[in-house]
């Protein structure tokens, strides 16, 4: 019994700016795949991190809700009960974040589907050279399942420092811009490297911790660089041609990374039927989060 991904969709579309466009975009693209009724999605989960023109409310989610046609909660003559929908921003940890929270409450039998979508782009809306970020956007659509499938044995390390942490935040001291379209990105000169070391080291503990075959399992990663993915692989001795390397076509697909590379992955023939995947997702903090997942 375990939780699995019913479909999944991605917007790379370079003419779609917005963080909500995208996730929206990808959203529909994963609910027409899946061939679901949209009022049988009972959870939605935002897990983009930047905020179209800096917006400090409502929740990221609830665009997303309005724009998917999910059961709004302000549609009093609606014949069912409103989704709920949050944001769970925790950088490229915040997938794996979310599909424990959907876990939980499948194992509770409190919802059908559950939809995590995510965006990325700069508040401004524009392909500014200082954001670090792909502007793209994914969604992944999860179900319950009786079979022996799913994703299992959760885990989540954090850095004892901060010293190579990202932060973005609004620099008040540069009035040159309006508040909405501004954003400073700060990046360690370390980061990325100190990235796969903490990466690898979490991954390595996942693995020894839970007994998986290295010969077998395929990763599901993040894309901080190009190869970042194939340099993790082999550093804790895994094939790293079952690695699906996305930033050299889309660079660094941040909050959307894990999913893009599971569904391009899938939509390539990466995966079979009863594959065992390991999805690990690194990002700032330092944060890591690991799950197995079987397909």
């Amino acid at each position: 019994m375990g939780t699995i991904i019913k479909a999944t969709g991605i917007c790379t579309d370079k003419t779609v700016t917005s963080s909500n466009k995208n996730a929206i975009a990808a959203g529909h693209q994963c609910i027409e795949k899946a061939g679901i009724n949209v009022n049988d999605i009972d959870l939605l989960i935002n897990v983009g991190i930047y905020r179209d023109e800096n917006m400090l409310e409502p929740a990221m989610a609830a665009f997303a809700q309005k724009g998917l046609g999910i059961k709004p909660d302000y549609v009093k003559s609606q014949p069912f009960n409103a989704a709920f929908s949050l944001d769970m921003m925790n950088s490229a940890c915040g997938i794996i974040n979310a599909i424990q929270t959907a876990d939980a409450l499948f194992k509770s039998r409190q919802i059908k589907y559950a939809l995590i979508v995510s965006g990325d782009a700069h508040p401004s809306n524009k392909d500014l050279e200082s954001f670090p970020y792909a502007t793209v956007g994914a969604a992944m659509l999860l179900e319950y399942t009786e079979d022996q499938k799913g994703f299992q044995n959760f885990n989540f390390k954090h850095s004892a420092t901060t010293e190579h942490s990202v932060r973005g935040y609004l620099d008040f001291n540069n009035l040159a811009e309006p508040a909405k379209e501004r954003l400073t990105v700060d990046m360690p000169t370390q980061y990325k490297e100190k990235l796969l070391e903490f990466a690898s080291e979490s991954a390595e503990e996942y693995l020894t911790a839970n007994n998986l075959d290295r010969q077998t399992v395929k990763l599901v990663t993040p894309q901080a660089e190009e190869g970042f993915g194939r340099k993790l692989a082999k550093t804790v001795n895994i094939k790293d041609d079952t690695v699906m390397d996305l930033y050299k076509e889309y660079g660094d697909a941040h909050s959307s990374a894990l999913t893009m590379a599971y569904h391009l992955g899938a939509e390539n023939g990466f995966y079979s039927n009863n594959d065992n995947l390991l999805f690990i997702a690194a990002g700032a903090g330092l944060t890591s989060a690991c799950v197995s997942y079987t397909v």
